[in-house]
C-alpha cells in the first residue's frame, strides 16, 4: 500500500492484509522488514527525497499456500548507481538547467540581519518539524507583508499569514553561500527554504469564522505530543521534624486549545496538588516553600 504518514511511526498498525507499504511524508531514508499488528511482516520503504534513491521491495508468493512472504526491503542510492549510459540526452539537459538555475539563483532577493532558524527539539535546527521556529515565522510575516501591502482585499482590515511549519525545508543563514555578501537571501537560497510550486492564495474570513474553523485546525496540528522542561529535581536538607521535600523533573504537554480535555485534567491535578498543599499547617506550608 501507499502511504503517506512516515514509515517508522504507522507501518508496525497495519495488519495482515498489508505486505508491503511505500511511504514518503518526512523523506528521510527507510527500508526494513517490520512486524505488523497481528504479528505479520511488513516491508517497508522510504526513498529518500528529491529522488536520491530508489525503493525496492521483494516478495515471494507461495500459489499452494496462497500466502505472501517478505523476501527484502532496501533503497538503492541513485547518486552512485552503476547505470552510466545516457541514451537520451538527459545529462546535457541537466547540466544547462543547473547553469540556468544557478545564473537565476545567484540573483539577490532581499537582506536579513540574523540567522531564521527552523524548530527544534534540542539537537538542531530542523529536528522537530512541528513545532514553531524563527524561520516559520519569518515567511508567515512575509505573507501577511504580502496581503498588506499588495493585495489589501477590499473590506479587510486585519491581515494574518499562516506558515506551515513541516513546509520550511532548510535555514535562513546570515552568512553568504557565495559571492553574494552577508545577509544578502538569494533567489536560490530562498527556494532552497521553500523549494515548492509556492503559489500565494488568500481567503477572508470573519473573526468568528476564523475561530470556528481556521484556529482549531492550525491548533491540531501544531499540538504533536512533545516534552517540554518539567520541574528539575530539587533536594534540601530537611528541618527538624519534618520530611525532604522534592520536587522532580517530569515532563509534561499543555494543549493550547481551551476545548482540549487534556486541558481540563491537567486543570484537575493542579486543583489536588494545590488541597493537598491546603491540608499541611501554614507554617510547614511556608518551610517546604521558602525561596
Amino acid at each position: 500500500m501507499l502511504s503517506h504518514e512516515d514509515a517508522a511511526s504507522t507501518a508496525t498498525s497495519f495488519s495482515k492484509n498489508v505486505d508491503a507499504v511505500f511511504s514518503g511524508h518526512t523523506h528521510v531514508p527507510f527500508a526494513k522488514t517490520v512486524t505488523g499488528a497481528e504479528g505479520n511482516q511488513i516491508a517497508v520503504v522510504q526513498a529518500d527525497h528529491y529522488g536520491w534513491a530508489l525503493g525496492r521491495i521483494r516478495l515471494s508468493y507461495d500459489p499452494a499456500s496462497r500466502k505472501t512472504s517478505v523476501v527484502s526491503a532496501d533503497n538503492e542510492d541513485l547518486r552512485s548507481s552503476s547505470c552510466t549510459t545516457d541514451a537520451y540526452g538527459v545529462a546535457g539537459i541537466v547540466s544547462q538547467a543547473e547553469k540556468d538555475s544557478a545564473a537565476e539563483g545567484g540573483k539577490p532577493l532581499a537582506k536579513i540581519g540574523s540567522d531564521f532558524l527552523r524548530g527544534s527539539d534540542g539537537s538542531g535546527p530542523g529536528a522537530n518539524r512541528g513545532t514553531e521556529s524563527t524561520a516559520s515565522n519569518l515567511i508567515a510575516e512575509s505573507f501577511r507583508s504580502w496581503l498588506a501591502t499588495d493585495i489589501q482585499p477590499t473590506g479587510s482590515t486585519r491581515y494574518v499569514g499562516i506558515m506551515n511549519p513541516g513546509g520550511v525545508r532548510a535555514d535562513l543563514l546570515y552568512a553568504a553561500s557565495g559571492s553574494e555578501g552577508d545577509g544578502v537571501l538569494t533567489s536560490g537560497e530562498a527556494y532552497t527554504v521553500q523549494p515548492f510550486g509556492n503559489e500565494m492564495a488568500y481567503t477572508t474570513l470573519t473573526g468568528a469564522g476564523a475561530q470556528g474553523s481556521a484556529v482549531p485546525a492550525m491548533a491540531a496540528w501544531l499540538q504533536p505530543p512533545r516534552a517540554h522542561p518539567g520541574a528539575v529535581q530539587e533536594r534540601r536538607r530537611p528541618h527538624r521534624g519534618h520530611h525532604r521535600s522534592r520536587i522532580r523533573g517530569r515532563a509534561r504537554s499543555c494543549p493550547r486549545d481551551p476545548r482540549d480535555p487534556r486541558r481540563r485534567q491537567a486543570a484537575g491535578r493542579r486543583r489536588q496538588r494545590r488541597r493537598r498543599l491546603n491540608s499541611f499547617p501554614a507554617g510547614r506550608r511556608r518551610r517546604l516553600h521558602r525561596p
